[in-house]
């Protein structure tokens, strides 16, 4: 008994570093490696535009912000693209526009959707260049919203949250209708 303790506890480091390295491989701590962008991950993000002070309806340009030299930003960006030709939320058709980073300062859409896999320099730039367009910025990472670079950030497995940085959200002026405030979790 004592030999198998001892045989388990030289083992121990080793299934820490396996597990460890299991998750800096996926990227998260669950050893999980996250879904890609679902409809209802882009159906709640229009929903969320929706409850915009200055309620849009009709047409809506959306613009989906990426990086074409980041692969995963690449794939994010077709997928959300090809999400938003299929997805209309109330009154709200939205017309997807793909925005390249180096081409952030043309950004003319009332909101825009950012893609995954975004260093936090990158998101510092379209923070920087979103805050005098009034732009609302969507994203599905949370860090987006938690770390102010986003307005928004739309979780919607296991269950669904909608996260909102206030201070994100001001200094864009970015304006919601009070009952927005009873469906989000405010950063």
């Amino acid at each position: 008994m004592i030999n198998n303790i001892r045989c388990l506890l030289k083992a121990v480091p080793r299934l820490v570093v396996a597990g460890l390295l299991a998750m800096s491989l996926t990227g998260t701590a669950t050893g999980t490696a996250r879904a890609e962008t679902t409809a209802k991950d882009v159906q709640l993000m229009l929903k969320a535009v929706s409850f915009l002070s200055s309620k849009p309806t009709g047409s809506l340009s959306v613009s989906v912000l990426f990086n074409p030299a980041n692969p995963e930003s690449v794939k994010d960006a077709e997928v959300i693209r090809s999400l938003l030709t299929t997805i209309k939320a109330g009154t709200i058709v939205p017309v997807s526009k793909a925005v390249e980073l180096s081409q952030i300062a043309t950004l003319d859409s009332p909101a825009a959707i950012v893609t995954r896999g975004l260093s936090m320099g990158e998101l510092d730039e379209i923070s920087t260049a979103v805050k005098a367009r009034k732009v609302l910025t969507l994203s599905t990472d949370p860090d987006c919203a938690k770390t102010g670079k986003c307005v928004i950030s739309i979780v919607s497995e296991p269950k669904v949250q909608v996260l909102y940085n206030g201070a994100a959200g001001q200094s864009t002026g970015v304006e919601f209708v009070p009952t927005f405030r009873m469906l989000i979790t405010e950063l």
